[in-house]
């Protein structure tokens, strides 16, 4: 997968992780780029936001599925 932003590579090797035992660690990885780039995401950058979001979700839903995990964290102001 080619990466567009500098937090997809901690996302993809969350996503294509087939170790469940290692799959916590990496949606952690993966938020805290994820997170740490929203902080110093400058306003008008709708695309990326949405990546992000789009992102987001499907880590939620990565735990969820294979680790039965119900997290409810929510990203503030997306």
């Amino acid at each position: 997968m080619a990466t567009k932003f500098d937090w997809q590579k901690a996302y993809e090797d969350a996503v294509l992780e087939v170790d469940n035992s290692k799959l916590t660690e990496k949606a952690n990885r993966a938020e805290e780029a994820i997170f740490g780039r929203l902080r110093t995401l400058p306003f008008g950058e709708d695309r990326e936001r949405m990546a992000i979001q789009k992102a987001i979700t499907a880590l939620h839903i990565l735990r969820e599925e294979r680790l039965g995990s119900r997290d409810k964290r929510r990203l503030p102001g997306l």
